[in-house]
This record gives C-alpha cells, structure tokens and sequence, in this order.
C-alpha cells in the first residue's frame, strides 16, 4: 500500500504542476489578446489551432495519449477563444459574440437573449456552445 501512496503523491504534485502551468498559460492568453486588440491583429486564428494542436498531439507517445493531448489542448484553446471574447467585447469590438447561449440560471431578468447583458464576474451560471 506504500507504493500505492507514494503513487498518488507524485500525481498530485505533477497536477499541480499541471494546475499551475494552466493559470500561467490563461494569463498570457490574456496579455496576448490584449496585445492583438491593441494592435488591431485578428484575435482568432484557426489555421495556428490546429497547427498547435497537431504539434502537441505529435508529442504523444501513444495514439491513446494523442488523443488526450488534442482534447486537452482543444478545451484549453475554447477556454483561451472565450477570454478573447470576452476582451473583445469589453473593448467594443464584437457586436455579436460567435458562440450561442445554452442555459443561465438566475440571471432571466437580465438575460436580453443573446448574453450581451450579462456582466463578466457575474453571479450567473452560464452555459455556451461555440459555432463552428
């Protein structure tokens, strides 16, 4: 049962790591959006995604792990598009915003429809679906 404990260790120090390599890669996807704004740079680039995505799923030592690898780094870039918007919106740059509300919970009042009246930071539960 050691060798059990001490297994779990080291994943949880490797999350962790994982945990914090993630707030560390949100907040540079934060300054970089805000550089592209600034500069008037397309905010979005698709053809870098899958780029990046077939970079990482190379990586993989499996085809198992390739996939893993791609559905970790496809739902960390659909985070990182939904910040983008966010700075897009906030900026005045984005009419409507490219994905489509599913669901929200205590915000029907001040829901118009289209999510464009709720506030970031908010006490709402959202739920989006982004249009391809």
């Amino acid at each position: 049962m050691a060798e059990i404990e001490e297994l779990r260790e080291q994943l949880d120090e490797v999350d962790r790591k994982i945990a914090d390599l993630f707030e560390q890669r949100m907040q540079i996807g934060r300054e970089l959006g805000a550089c592209k704004l600034q500069n008037g740079i397309k905010m979005i680039d698709r053809q870098r995604e899958r780029d990046k995505l077939a970079d990482m799923a190379g990586r993989a030592s499996t085809e198992f792990n390739k996939k893993g690898i791609r559905e970790l780094f496809e739902q960390m870039m659909s985070m990182n598009r939904k910040v983008h918007y966010q700075q897009m919106v906030e900026a005045g740059a984005l009419g409507r915003l490219p994905f489509r509300f599913i669901a929200c919970r205590r915000c029907a009042d001040r829901f118009p429809g289209d999510g464009r009246g709720l506030q970031p930071g908010g006490d709402a539960v959202l739920l989006w679906r982004e249009l391809q």
